[in-house]
């Protein structure tokens, strides 16, 4: 997979997709923890997109919008229509899906299937301009990333596709996932959610605050004090079937 064109800025705490160092994603629930209040950022999500909107709704919330909340449907009623999005900065990408390079393959765009493309990792919805599912003799259900940085349009185009989710080299089950423990030469994985994060550098010998690598932590991290907040800098890496 590669991740050669820099997307977006890293100056600011977010989550990575693994090996994307340039490329925040975030899942919902590390959108959640940019809510502007506290000292935190407020961040929303559009049509797969994440803003920063901390200057323009100091208070964390604007007509009815949340800051750490995908407002895509909201936005659908409002009367300023998307415009509002060109003047606010674009931090990262929200994954509300997550796909293997395998399963992505299906996403082509025939047989009533969505034609979807990735690109660095973000995976973005082409059905309004490859209806059927190729494009210049790219297909969809691939990894552009390569042909569209040396297309005369290059990545500009993206701009304007929905993003609908990401891709990702895991898909576990709890039984797999728990091989990902952490300890002597073992990689260290958690699952919150649904989403798997990578905690091999951060957590020692697969251990943090109680936590321990190679477990769906969900309902514990939900009733901690700190809560999802450590989930903040980890990067994404994968799903939990």
């Amino acid at each position: 997979m590669s991740f050669a064109a820099v997307l977006v800025s890293v100056l600011a705490m977010g989550v990575t997709l693994m090996g994307a160092e340039h490329v925040r994603v975030f899942s919902l629930d590390t959108l959640a923890l940019f809510d502007g209040q506290d000292g935190q950022p407020g961040y929303v999500a559009y049509e797969g997109r994440v803003y920063d909107v901390s200057e323009a709704w100091p208070t964390g919330s604007h007509r009815g919008g949340t800051a750490g909340t995908d407002i895509t449907e909201e936005m659908g009623d409002a009367m300023h229509g998307t415009r509002v999005f060109d003047d606010l900065p674009h931090v990262g990408y929200l994954a509300t899906n997550l796909w293997t390079a395998d399963e992505l393959a299906y996403y082509d765009g025939q047989e009533d299937q969505p034609p979807y493309v990735e690109v660095d990792g973000i995976v973005y919805d082409v059905s309004a301009t490859w209806p059927r599912g190729t494009h210049r003799g790219y297909s969809a259900g691939t990894e552009i990333t390569e042909p569209i940085a040396g297309a005369p349009h290059g990545l500009g185009v993206l701009d304007k596709l929905p993003v609908v989710g990401a891709v990702v080299p895991y898909v576990l089950t709890a039984e797999e996932l728990s091989v990902y423990d952490g300890k002597g030469d073992n990689r260290g994985f958690i699952a919150v959610n649904g989403v798997i994060y990578e905690v091999t550098e951060t957590w020692t010998d697969g251990t943090h605050r109680g936590y321990e690598a190679g477990n769906d932590i969900t309902e514990a991290i939900e009733d901690s004090a700190h809560g999802l907040s450590v989930l903040a800098k980890l990067p994404i890496v994968g799903r939990l079937d």
